[in-house]
């Protein structure tokens, strides 16, 4: 009964007022009353993108993950989460914290894991990025002829360099696309 009310005066707020600061809060009462309430969190994320309040979004996305049962919709919020973190509110740390927690829900997910990877090399995070390559051995670079153009995961082009006849080291430039 109580969250109807708060639908209500939220659905007054936004559509007689025009008030979207009183709509949230109307919203966020209804998600206090019914923690579940996914027209409540469907409604608030739409103010939110109106508004352009990204740091409430990327909670309330976060949230949302563990109110919807569909493990794509998890997983979808879960990269939204990850993507307002990095590009918009540049907080690296959480969009890597949103991309492991899309992992946690499918550990074979390629767009996080070749988002997390494009990270940890961007941030010069190597035992991050030895973890990643530990739990996928399949993506390790294999050292071919000198000079040929290896594939060391998603996104990055390694190059091999000589240091005398017999000594190789694998760099890793993430400054190229995958080739």
């Amino acid at each position: 009964m109580k969250g109807a009310v708060y639908h209500a005066i939220a659905k007054l707020a936004e559509n007689e007022l025009g008030n979207p600061e009183i709509a949230a809060e109307a919203y966020k009462q209804a998600l206090a009353v019914g923690p579940r309430d996914l027209e409540a969190a469907d409604a608030l994320e739409a103010i939110y993108i109106r508004t352009a309040d990204y740091s409430q979004l990327v909670l309330l996305l976060q949230r949302k993950m563990e109110m919807v049962e569909a493990l794509p919709d998890k997983k979808e919020l879960g990269s939204r989460a990850a993507k307002i973190w990095e590009e918009v509110l540049d907080d690296s740390d959480k969009a890597i914290e949103a991309y492991r927690q899309v992992l946690a829900l499918d550990d074979s997910n390629e767009t996080a894991l070749d988002n997390l990877v494009r990270l940890f090399l961007r941030l010069s995070r190597w035992n991050d990025l030895k973890d990643v390559y530990a739990a996928r051995p399949s993506w390790l670079p294999t050292l071919c002829e000198e000079g040929a153009t290896l594939r060391a995961g998603p996104g990055v082009r390694p190059r091999v360099a000589r240091r005398g006849p017999r000594h190789r080291d694998l760099h890793l430039d993430p400054g190229h696309g995958s080739g």
